[in-house]
């Protein structure tokens, strides 16, 4: 099965570059009566469990919303059409006199960038890893010296990531600690 997934410009640039194999999205709802078992899906299956009583039985389970392993991802990004069949792409840094078209408006057809889910697990948003926060495709900065960080830069690729996350969900988002769908993806030809 395919579905679409927005991407911003830098993380559409990310995957081009083969820095991005992960993404982070906010489970909904959350809720504090929430409970997954992270380590395993039901039978095999795409249901996760969701809720449990107060024996620890599982109440009700639910499915991904963006697919499960095997499935297509095909991106949305920033995009134009020019003529005819004719797309460019904001992520390719070109200068455009037009006004760019936001990712949530671009079709099917207008897709460049599509994704296999190669892994799908859930997690508490902190408990990312510094090897995950940079497969999330965020970059760190050099001084003119060859150090990292420096003037409020983010000195570790978790911090960046903070930085990423608070930049599309809100300042002190980090510090809710959500549940979020970790997805795992190889980038394959259109």
């Amino acid at each position: 099965m395919e579905r679409p997934i927005l991407f911003s410009t830098p993380m559409a640039q990310a995957i081009l570059d083969g820095r991005k194999t992960q993404t982070r999205r906010i489970i909904k709802p959350q809720g504090s009566a929430v409970c997954f078992d992270v380590a395993m899906k039901i039978d095999g299956s795409d249901k996760w469990p969701r809720n449990l009583d107060d024996d620890e039985r599982y109440l009700s389970y639910m499915k991904c919303p963006y697919g499960k392993i095997g499935d297509i991802l095909w991106c949305r990004e920033t995009w134009q059409k020019i003529e005819g069949d004719r797309f460019i792409y904001k992520a390719d840094s070109i200068i455009w006199g037009g006004k760019w078209k936001p990712s949530i408006f671009m079709p099917k057809a207008a897709c460049r960038i599509k994704l296999e889910i190669i892994n799908i697990r859930v997690e508490k948003l902190l408990d990312i890893s510094e090897e995950e926060a940079k497969a999330e495709g965020v970059e760190l900065y050099n001084n003119y010296d060859g150090t990292k960080g420096g003037w409020g830069a983010p000195v570790t690729f978790k911090e960046g990531y903070q930085f990423l996350w608070e930049s599309i969900n809100g300042k002190d988002s980090w510090n809710l600690n959500p549940w979020v769908w970790v997805i795992s993806f190889k980038r394959i030809k259109p």
